[in-house]
């Protein structure tokens, strides 16, 4: 009987063993569904995410094109190339590869070998490496290193109305300074981007994932001509080099629009060397530092004498050699530049041909009898900003009313009051272009579309401008004229020296000054007004005289901008 009951219970065991067995297959079978099927996207994004790279794809920034075609400023294609130090096989060698393609210092390769011995997950090789050196690097097929596309802000015409353009910030891209800081938000975009499936061994995308596609920035046309502006650039250059001034500016504007044809200061910036920029050079000087103009601000004077009836170009003066007048108690002396021993008889002509101080305040105490004399200083654009489209434009300093001895009588000749080089162009746009102030722009299309810029309001009539324009002629043709170094050959200029005297510890300096000449050409047809200014020219003597230094020059920048854009005579 033993037997039989033996037998009996291993057959139990077995077709108990055969159930167990039948039941953990149907749960394994349950299991692998349940995995392909409900869980299946879980277990794919998990997978996924031990490969995941996210990548932002940034906008072309926009481009900025001068009115003569030329890019001044321009996204550059690159490659940003990084590693993932979990699939470096050899640390070691792969940094030696990367730096011998890709260059560093001794610091940047150590860092470098660091990251990957570290096994770091993400080391940015470079950010910013050029499409031949990417080449060069994805022939090696190093492991654990994947390239994406990227762009760098570049000037092509390096450090070419540098200022006007301005710069971004290297990380963010935004604009730091100039129109680049201005046209931020136009010239931006909207960034795109992607996730990226990697094989981080093979270094290859498996696939991409959640794609939304980059839109490009706005482009500006510019009313900057890029040939000119280098010109002026280099004239600016040499012109303090010769006279070891401190700096220069100059303009040149259309005076029947305010297109600014160019508007650059030495020294210049180039914002293509991050490693030695120097952002005190960063400035538009021209809109940003007001300087006490001298006499070349004694047409604002004459202008509103003339306009008022008080004056004519032929009314005459008797001009004392030297204007007394009482100030903190004391008396004191107005001469002119040019020393004379006695009272000489001058027309109003002659006072601005041969830039008289004296003459000058005679003609603008008829205007202050009429309280008149800062009406027409304000109304020329003094002590406001002009509206150019750049910003941290400067209004100057016009004082307000009423002025004491001292202002009452050099004001008039161009001290005791600040004013931007552009403020001093746009007065002297208006007596050319017949008695309207424009608006300064140098901004003339984006994408396309005309820059609206505001309409002309006139500030004098016709009259009064012409006969201002044919005094200021005789500045630079009579032989008694202080400008007659600016002549252009076959050109009729008509314009006017100044030569400001520096204020140092709260005075007026005898060694120290600002020499200026603004003119304009053709004569009967203005289309280019100029204006130059040399800081502090020939600080230990020589020549600093704004008929010296300024006026040529003006005439060096004049005869090359007629030229390229076919003015005639």
């Amino acid at each position: 009987m033993a037997r039989p009951i033996a037998r009996r219970a291993s057959t139990r065991r077995i077709q108990l063993l055969v159930v167990l067995v039948l039941v953990l297959f149907t749960l394994l079978l349950l299991r692998a569904a349940y995995l392909g099927t409900v869980r299946s996207s879980w277990l794919s994004a998990k997978a996924d995410s031990q490969h995941l790279i996210r990548v932002n794809e940034p906008a072309e920034r926009g481009a900025m094109m001068s009115t003569d075609g030329l890019f001044l400023a321009m996204d550059t294609p690159t490659v940003q190339i990084i590693a993932d130090g979990r699939y470096v096989k050899n640390a070691l060698r792969t940094t030696d590869r990367l730096v011998a393609v890709l260059g560093g210092s001794p610091k940047r390769r150590e860092k470098l070998l660091s990251d990957l011995s570290a096994r770091k997950a993400y080391v940015v090789v470079a950010p910013n490496a050029s499409l031949r050196d990417a080449r060069v690097l994805k022939r090696m097929k190093i492991d654990g290193v994947v390239y994406r596309r990227n762009s760098k802000r570049t000037y092509p015409l390096g450090a070419v109305a540098g200022q006007v353009l301005g710069f971004t910030n290297l990380e963010t891209r935004a604009g730091v300074e100039g129109l680049e800081a201005r046209l931020n938000t136009r010239l931006t975009g909207r960034d795109g981007g992607f996730t990226e499936v990697q094989d981080m061994r093979l270094g290859q995308t498996v696939r991409i994932l959640n794609e939304r596609k980059s839109v490009a920035g706005q482009s500006v046309e510019l009313t900057i001509h890029a040939d000119i502006q280098k010109q002026v650039e280099e004239v600016l250059a040499a012109t303090r080099t010769k006279y070891k001034a401190k700096s220069a500016m100059a303009i040149i504007m259309d005076p029947n629009n305010g297109r600014i044809v160019a508007m650059a200061s030495v020294p210049r910036m180039n914002a293509n060397n991050r490693a030695t920029l120097d952002v005190t050079a960063s400035q538009v000087r021209a809109i940003t530092d007001p300087y006490e103009p001298g006499s070349v601000f004694k047409v604002v004077t004459v202008a509103g004498a003339l306009e008022e009836g008080l004056t004519t170009p032929s009314t005459m003066y008797t001009v004392p050699a030297k204007f007394p007048f009482e100030f903190e108690g004391r008396t004191r002396y107005i001469t002119d530049a040019h020393k004379r021993e006695s009272a000489e008889d001058m027309t109003t002509t002659d006072i601005l041909q041969r830039s008289s101080n004296v003459g000058t305040i005679l003609i603008s105490q008829r205007l202050q009898k009429r309280d008149k004399l800062r009406y027409w200083m304000d109304r020329f654009g003094f002590g406001q900003k002009t509206g150019i489209d750049l910003n941290n434009e400067s209004d100057g300093d016009l004082p307000k009313t009423p002025w004491d001895d001292g202002r009452r009588y050099n004001i008039p000749f161009g001290q005791g009051l600040t004013a931007t080089m552009l403020q001093q162009t746009r007065a002297y746009a208006a007596i050319a272009n017949g008695g309207l102030l424009v608006t300064p722009h140098v901004v003339a299309a984006i994408d396309g579309r005309a820059s609206a810029v505001p309409s002309p309001k006139r500030i004098i009539s016709t009259r009064t401008a012409a006969q201002l324009t044919g005094i200021m002629r005789t500045v630079v043709e009579a032989s008694t004229g202080t400008g007659g170094l600016a002549q252009i050959a076959n050109y009729q200029v008509a314009g006017k020296t100044g030569t400001s005297q520096k204020v140092i510890n709260k005075r007026y300096s005898d060694k120290h000054f600002q020499a200026s000449f603004i003119g304009f050409v053709p004569a009967k047809n203005p289309k280019l007004v100029i204006a130059v200014m040399i800081d502090d020219p020939s600080p230990n003597g020589g020549p600093h005289t704004a008929a010296e230094v300024a006026a040529p020059a003006f005439q060096t920048i004049g005869d090359y901008a007629l030229g390229r854009l076919g003015i005639a005579p």
